[in-house]
């Protein structure tokens, strides 16, 4: 039984590598699901908070820069 588990959180972890992976080339369309309560759940919501805010800030960014550049 306890391998079982043991392999359910390895696929956990293996996902949140891929997800960071993803994040690090920019792709932030990527789905991540929180609504499981395993170990693994509080990193998978810190990914996904990362994410937000990842694409919160690139969002910023462009706005200021398509400001900057009505202005010019």
């Amino acid at each position: 039984m306890l391998f079982l588990g043991t392999k359910a959180v390895k696929s956990r972890i293996d996902e949140a590598v891929k997800i960071v992976e993803k994040m690090s080339i920019g792709d932030f369309s990527i789905r991540i699901d929180t609504a499981c309560s395993d170990v693994v759940a509080p990193l998978m919501q810190a990914l996904k908070n990362s994410l937000v805010t990842q694409e919160r800030r690139i969002s910023e960014g462009r706005r200021e820069t398509d400001i900057n550049f009505e202005l010019r």
